[in-house]
C-alpha cells in the first residue's frame, strides 16, 4: 500500500513554488497559499515539516501587516529548493505500514554542556568532547542543539550495527529534542537543521526504517556518565562515526588526544570549572601515561645494553 501525491496536485505545487520565486516579496494571503499546498504534502512526506519553519516564521511577520509586501529571508528559498527538488523527483510518495513493532536496541543519549556528548546502545558506548564556543548568544545553539546533535551521532551509530533496521525506539532526556521529532520538525533553527540532517541520512540509507523517541529521566539515562567524562570500558567503546563538517570545531572524539585548541582554552581559562577539571584530569592521565612510556623505553635500553655487554 502506498500513499503518494497525484500528477497534477506536483505540478500544481511546482507551479506555485516557480511564482513565489518570481516575486520579491510577499503579503499574507501569498504566504498562507503557498505554505497551506506544502503543509498537505506533509501528510504523505512527514520529514517536510522540517522545511516549512521559514514560511511559518514569515506568517508570523505578515501576520502584523498583513497587506504589507514583505521580503522573504534566504532560509525560505532554501527550503522551497528542498520542495522544488522534491517535487520534480517524484519522491512525494510512501509506503502505508500497519502499526509498527518497535524494536528496542537499548539506545540513549545524553549531553553535559560544559563536557560533551556521550551514547549508550546496549552495553556499549562511544563519547565526544565539546569544544567552548559552540554556543551562541542569541540562543540559535543552545542546549537543544547540542542534545539533537547526541540524537544525530546516535543514529550514525546505530546506521554501523546490523541489527539496524525497521522501527527503532531510541531514548532521550531532553523534551524538546524527543517531542519534536515526533512532529519531524523543531522551533530552534539550528535544531531544525539537524533535523535536515538526519532526514537526509535516513532517506538515503537502502533499508527502509523509522526512528521513534520516547522520554526518559535525567537520573535513568545510561548515556549521562559518558556525556559527563565517566566512560566505560575500552573493550566496549563503539566504532567511530565520521562527524559532520559543519561541527567538526565544536567537537572531537573522545578517543582523540587533547587538541591544541583544547589546551589553549584550558591556558585561557575558557572553560568552566567541571570543564577544567575534566580536562586536567585527562591531561594528567596523559602526562602519566607519557612517563611510564619513557620508564619503560629507559628500562628496554638497560636490558639491551647489558645484553649486549654480556
Amino acid at each position: 500500500m502506498v500513499v503518494s501525491l497525484s500528477t497534477e496536485k506536483t505540478g500544481k505545487y511546482l507551479m506555485a513554488i516557480h511564482k513565489w520565486h518570481k516575486r520579491r516579496a510577499h503579503i499574507l494571503q501569498d504566504v498562507q497559499e503557498l505554505y497551506g499546498k506544502l503543509l498537505h504534502t506533509c501528510s504523505v512526506i512527514p520529514q517536510g515539516r522540517a522545511y516549512l519553519m521559514s514560511l511559518e516564521s514569515m506568517l508570523s511577520i505578515c501576520g502584523a501587516k498583513p497587506f504589507v509586501p514583505h521580503r522573504p529571508e534566504k532560509h525560505v528559498a532554501e527550503d522551497l529548493d528542498w520542495w522544488s527538488s522534491l517535487l520534480q523527483s517524484g519522491g512525494a510518495s510512501r509506503p502505508i505500514y500497519p502499526l509498527p513493532t518497535l524494536k528496542n536496541p537499548h539506545a540513549y543519549s545524553d549531553t553535559s554542556s560544559g563536557i560533551g556528548i556521550g551514547i549508550v546502545i546496549g552495553d556499549y558506548w562511544h563519547a565526544w568532547r565539546l569544544i567552548p564556543g559552540w554556543q551562541t548568544s542569541n540562543g540559535k545553539r543552545d542546549i537543544g542543539w547540542v542534545e539533537a546533535i547526541g540524537f544525530e551521532l546516535l543514529i550514525y551509530s546505530l546506521a554501523t550495527l546490523p541489527s539496524f533496521s525497521d522501527n527503532l525506539l531510541i531514548h532521550g532526556d531532553n523534551t524538546g529534542v524527543v517531542e519534536g521529532w515526533w512532529k519531524s520538525k523543531h522551533w530552534n533553527r539550528a535544531v531544525n537543521h539537524v533535523f535536515h540532517h538526519i532526514h537526509e541520512f535516513i532517506l538515503n540509507l537502502p533499508d527502509c526504517f523509522e526512528i521513534h523517541t520516547t522520554y526518559i529521566t535525567s537520573d535513568c539515562n545510561p548515556a549521562d556518565g559518558p556525556s559527563r567524562g565517566i566512560y566505560g570500558p575500552q573493550h566496549l567503546l563503539l566504532p567511530p562515526v565520521g562527524i559532520p563538517e559543519s561541527i567538526r570545531e565544536f567537537i572531537i572524539d573522545a578517543t582523540e588526544p587533547l587538541s591544541s585548541t583544547e589546551l589553549r582554552h584550558l591556558h585561557n581559562r575558557v572553560y568552566t570549572p567541571p570543564a577544567a577539571k575534566f580536562i586536567n584530569r585527562l591531561l594528567t592521565i596523559k602526562q602519566a601515561n607519557g612517563r611510564t612510556k619513557a620508564k619503560r623505553a629507559r628500562e628496554e635500553e638497560l636490558i639491551s645494553r647489558a645484553l649486549y655487554e654480556s
